[in-house]
């Protein structure tokens, strides 16, 4: 998903986009969400195990905070002199900044924190920091990066998984036929080691378009990614972790299920759940599925939205596909992330400002 309007956001037009944005989150229905924060332009929430009540927000533009228990917030790092961000009359015409937060569970939070974002060197990153005293950044150490050859289709994702390596996506950004070549991070889920001296990438999953959220179910041993569709469908794919050798998701041979193109690989993984375009989908935004005692109206099930309409929805995630998706009643203005802290409570993001508490 990114920041895209207009033309990156399929079929959803920029007036569309900016109206919605304009609207305050609400919840028609039994889920209910709570303001737990006005930042400036959010992207991402994450947490640490070590930290139950507490979680942490990127800001497009590179700071992270951290939020206790008690809303207090403490600057935890300021990377703004390494971010590149322009802010040109339409601010969200350009997918720069700051995408996502890592966290890993063997050092104390915010020790080492790991960013994806574009930097001034015109390439996305995948950077370690260990930030200082105030938040300062220090000279970040950069794991992986590629090329930025687009303002858009550049962002994904990064997190720890349960094998204490660090995940990371990547849009396919100008070409899609990058997303194929296995010399090329362009729409890939990679993974390393971020302990050793010289980090060896491995390909995990290949054939995404923008793959721009991605979680672990970590009872399940699965990945399931979001991938931001064209101009037909949005993806949800569920990877597991157990699989060897990368899989293959298709693009841009496939586009949901539908093939686009002639040719391809001779084999492709098959998303779980196909969404067509239409009012209330136009740009995917993943999320997590819910484990949290807080929600049991949700619980096993898969929370997700979409950017244009803000509306959330929720899936269970069967070993045989998907069933029972339906909308779960609420809406948050220009939807881009969902994260979960060390407790397992959900949160949605908004880029207009607010994050939100889900239940």
């Amino acid at each position: 998903m990114s920041f895209r309007v207009g033309a990156i956001l399929g079929s959803c037009a920029l007036a569309a986009v900016l109206s919605v944005a304009a609207q305050p989150a609400t919840a028609a229905g039994p889920l209910r969400l709570t303001a737990v924060g006005q930042f400036r332009q959010p992207v991402h929430v994450t947490g640490s195990e070590r930290e139950p009540r507490a979680f942490y927000v990127l800001e497009r533009g590179g700071r992270v905070w951290r939020v206790g228990r008690d809303g207090g917030r403490r600057l935890v790092l300021d990377a703004r002199p390494f971010v590149r961000l322009r802010e040109p009359r339409n601010q969200f015409r350009d997918q720069g900044g700051a995408f996502a937060l890592a966290l890993p569970a063997r050092y104390p939070p915010g020790a080492r924190v790991y960013m994806l974002y574009t930097r001034e060197d015109r390439r996305v990153h995948l950077d370690e920091f260990r930030p200082g005293p105030g938040g300062r950044p220090g000279r970040p150490r950069t794991l992986l990066s590629v090329p930025r050859r687009s303002r858009v289709d550049v962002g994904g994702d990064a997190a720890f998984g349960p094998d204490d390596l660090l995940y990371a996506s990547f849009g396919f950004g100008a070409t899609p036929e990058a997303s194929q070549d296995p010399a090329r991070f362009n729409g890939k889920v990679v993974r390393l080691d971020p302990r050793d001296r010289v980090p060896n990438p491995e390909l995990f999953a290949l054939g995404l378009r923008v793959p721009w959220r991605f979680s672990f179910d970590t009872p399940r041993r699965r990945l399931i990614v979001a991938d931001v569709g064209d101009s037909i469908f949005e993806e949800i794919n569920v990877l597991s972790l157990r699989t060897r050798g990368p899989a293959n998701l298709g693009w841009p041979y496939f586009e949901g299920r539908r093939r686009r193109l002639r040719g391809g690989p001779a084999s492709t993984v098959a998303p779980s759940l196909a969404l067509r375009h239409g009012p209330g989908m136009c740009a995917i935004v993943g999320g997590h599925v819910v484990r949290a005692p807080t929600l049991p109206e949700l619980r096993g099930r898969y929370l997700y939205g979409d950017v244009c309409s803000g509306r959330l929805r929720s899936v269970r995630l069967t070993a045989g596909g998907a069933v029972g998706d339906r909308s779960e009643r609420a809406v948050v203005s220009y939807l881009v992330s969902f994260g979960r802290d060390g407790g397992g409570r959900i949160y949605a993001v908004s880029l207009v400002g607010r994050v939100y508490r889900v239940g």
